[in-house]
């Protein structure tokens, strides 16, 4: 065969959807050109080409969708093998309709060396400033990494991931400002911050084995809240980051009822500061 008219396209349209910031009516105008592309079935920012490549796979499964509708995926890679519980079934749960297939030895990981308890969600409330950043979230996380250096003399092998880019700043800044005053403040902070806080989007295809998600936001964002918990896509992707641990740390009154927050709500002990810095 022509190996030029075969292509293989290996992705999961379940993890952060592509961005495409062409405007839709130019889309729409330049598709109506031809008869061919004037349904928009191919419209670049509607349809991907995981979408295209699944669409013409005839071996696969159907899984639901956000919408309640189901996609089709092709050749699905079912077994994982990647996260520990609670990730790999709160994972399974929100965004494979149960349908992948545990491959690991063991299924929990009893210490993460950071915190005196396993996966959870920690919860913090609080007014946001600088658009979604919570301080007293990004306080206490700047509380516990302070710990962990005093403790080990060295920063942590953690990511701590947001939905949103003001978190990512205001935390980045809020942990440089904590750190300055020290006389022995960790080396390599700068490069730490730079390529271990960010946004989900950032961290796609990354792994480590504990991950934060500082979720942000107050009763007052609720646009916001709503577009991060419309689809499975980025808790899935930040909870498939953590190989061991996961920890959500957030307002669960804002957060616990939002839709696939609501199974993290249900599968995630809850702790609070107290617990967590506790020496």
């Amino acid at each position: 065969p022509d190996m030029s008219l075969i292509s293989i396209v290996v992705g999961d349209p379940l993890q952060i959807e592509p961005v495409f910031t062409v405007p839709s009516k130019l889309i729409k105008d330049i598709s109506g050109l031809s008869p061919h592309t004037s349904d928009n079935l191919f419209s670049p920012d509607s349809v991907s080409v995981q979408n295209l490549a699944d669409a013409a796979n005839k071996f696969g499964t159907y899984i639901q969708t956000a919408d309640d509708n189901k996609a089709w995926i092709g050749s699905p890679l079912r077994v994982h093998r990647r996260c520990l519980d609670p990730m790999f079934s709160l994972s399974n749960t929100i965004a494979y309709s149960n349908k992948m297939i545990f491959g690991l030895n063991c299924a929990e990981s009893p210490h993460n060396g950071l915190l005196p308890f396993g996966s959870s969600w920690i919860d913090i409330g609080g007014a946001a400033v600088s658009e979604q950043s919570v301080p007293a979230q990004c306080n206490f996380m700047i509380q516990l990494i302070h710990k962990y250096y005093k403790q080990e003399k060295e920063l942590p092998s953690i990511y701590i991931i947001s939905p949103f880019k003001a978190v990512k700043k205001d935390l980045t800044e809020r942990l440089k400002e904590h750190f300055k005053p020290m006389h022995d403040s960790p080396p390599g902070l700068t490069k730490w911050a730079s390529e271990r806080i960010g946004t989900v989007h950032t961290f796609q295809g990354k792994e480590e084995g504990t991950v934060f998600m500082i979720l942000g936001a107050d009763k007052t964002r609720e646009g916001a809240i709503s577009w991060a918990s419309s689809k499975p896509n980025l808790l899935n992707v930040a909870t498939t980051r953590a190989k061991r641990h996961f920890f959500l740390i957030g307002d669960k009154s804002i957060w616990g009822g939002k839709r696939y927050f609501t199974t993290a709500n249900q599968m995630l002990p809850t702790k609070d500061i107290t617990d967590a810095l506790t020496p």
